[in-house]
């Protein structure tokens, strides 16, 4: 038993063949989408972590150390739009608060660099995040600076995004759909003039076809052509085999005809009875 029949048409052939191809090819791009913008939502994330810490060190730097001197909390916040910790031996500063359990652990932590930490244990801070960890010396005094980003939010809203790709991926192959069924009406345009020409032939309007087809069709022109042609030429042999037969045929008859006319000579042995 098999899955998939052959299409009767030319229509439903290049419909079975094309539309499948173009969904596949329309769902590819957005899975591909959906890996490319998280990646590179990651990688701008990444980058603005490390500048933040960047301008955090430079501000330390400034200040000798000194983390009371620093123009912390509202500031950086409407600044980066990121969660902050700096930590010295004399003091830490956690901006949110609520990010604190999560932040406590990156200070904790002796890697410097791009941290991702996933399933965080908090209850109102971020279960998902992205920190930039750096450590240097002011001084004599070591000093830590976090940034971090909630991937949680970022990636609500790359969903968002990604939703309204698909309805635009859904209206490109509903686009697809009419673009494919007007260039297959288009293309079999060529196969409706040919019919009607070969209606005019059945009827004896014309002798020949002649329609301006298409490459792919002239070869196929080209052959009826030739058909017509050779069915012309095996009527004319016929024609002229049934000519030479008729005359073949009344040739002997006059002869026979004369010898059918003939007196019939009386018996003598009859007129001696007499």
């Amino acid at each position: 038993m098999t899955l998939f029949s052959k299409p009767k048409s030319v229509k439903g052939t290049l419909l079975l063949l094309l539309l499948p191809a173009g969904i596949a090819l329309m769902g590819l791009a957005w899975l591909v989408h959906g890996l490319l913008l998280d990646r590179m939502s990651r990688e701008f994330v990444a980058t603005r972590l490390k500048d933040e810490v960047a301008f955090l060190e430079h501000q330390i730097r400034d200040s000798g150390g000194q983390l009371d001197d620093l123009q912390t909390g509202d500031y950086f916040q409407e600044v980066f739009h990121h969660a902050f910790a700096i930590h010295s031996p004399s003091s830490t500063v956690i901006s949110p608060d609520s990010w604190a359990p999560v932040l406590t652990s990156l200070i904790e932590s002796a890697e410097d660099g791009t941290r991702r930490v996933q399933d965080a244990d908090t209850v109102d801070g971020p279960k998902d995040i992205l920190a930039y960890r750096k450590s240097f010396l002011v001084g004599d005094t070591p000093i830590i600076v976090i940034v971090s980003e909630d991937l949680g939010a970022l990636k609500r809203s790359q969903a968002e995004l990604h939703a309204w790709t698909a309805i635009v991926s859904i209206l490109l192959i509903l686009l697809l759909v009419v673009v494919i069924w007007f260039g297959i009406n288009l293309s079999m345009r060529p196969v409706v003039e040919l019919r009607a020409t070969l209606k005019r032939l059945q009827d004896g309007k014309v002798s020949r076809i002649h329609v301006q087809a298409p490459e792919e069709f002239r070869p196929l022109v080209q052959q009826l052509n030739q058909l017509l042609d050779s069915l012309d030429q095996r009527l004319e042999r016929s024609r002229d085999a049934l000519a030479n037969l008729s005359h073949s045929v009344k040739t002997p008859i006059a002869p026979s005809g004369r010898f059918l006319r003939t007196p019939v000579v009386r018996s003598p042995t009859i007129s001696a009875f007499k």
